[in-house]
């Protein structure tokens, strides 16, 4: 719980267990989607990671890379509490 990351290398692992956490469980259709989502963020967050290494410090690579990298921290913090819930019901 509460898992964060440095680098969407990182956040790819986060996800990878995420999503075999996933698969253990009952009535997952919908998490399992939000997971997918949430992986294409991180790839996203990928993308903008190389661009913030080639670029100046004040670029807009930088500005959407951390605003990205936030939204991706608090998708992956609210899945993360919809498991747990889920794993209470089940």
């Amino acid at each position: 719980m509460d898992k964060d990351f440095k680098n969407a290398e990182e956040a790819k692992a986060i996800m990878y267990d995420i999503n075999r956490q996933l698969t253990r469980l009952p009535y997952n259709y919908d998490l399992s989607k939000f997971c997918y989502n949430i992986c294409d963020m991180v790839e996203e967050l990928s993308k903008l990671e190389v661009y913030t290494r080639r670029t100046p410090p004040r670029s807009r690579y930088h500005v959407q890379y951390n605003k990205l990298s936030q939204e991706v921290r608090s998708a992956i913090k609210h899945l993360e509490h919809l498991i747990l819930m889920l794993r209470l019901m089940a």
